[in-house]
């Protein structure tokens, strides 16, 4: 799977952001593994791969995984179009719930 949101607009160009997902495991997952996370700030022309971590449970069903990016690495892209990309590798099955998005 490969799931890339639409674009938001940022008022300036952000050096980081930081992403909140509420995610369900239907096949056992291994983060950064089996699901990974970029962000880009010039609308997916230019990644910086996030590394996820598991923050604790939602409910009994879903876990919260956080994560943030460096967007002022070098190769990355300049810009002010916000895009987030979710992959899954080695055919696991997951659930996304919810996507909250914020840079700086």
């Amino acid at each position: 799977m490969t799931l890339i949101s639409e674009s938001f607009s940022a008022e300036s160009e952000p050096n980081s952001a930081r992403i909140v997902a509420l995610e369900e495991d239907v096949n056992p997952i291994t983060l950064n593994t089996h699901l990974k996370c970029y962000i880009s700030k010039d609308d997916g022309d230019t990644w910086a791969e996030v590394i996820l971590s598991d923050e604790g449970d939602f409910d009994n069903n879903k876990r919260i995984l956080v994560g943030n990016a460096d967007l002022s690495l070098s190769g990355i892209g300049s810009g002010t179009d916000m895009v987030y990309e979710f992959i899954t590798h080695d055919n696991k099955a997951l659930k996304l719930h919810a996507v909250a998005l914020s840079w700086d």
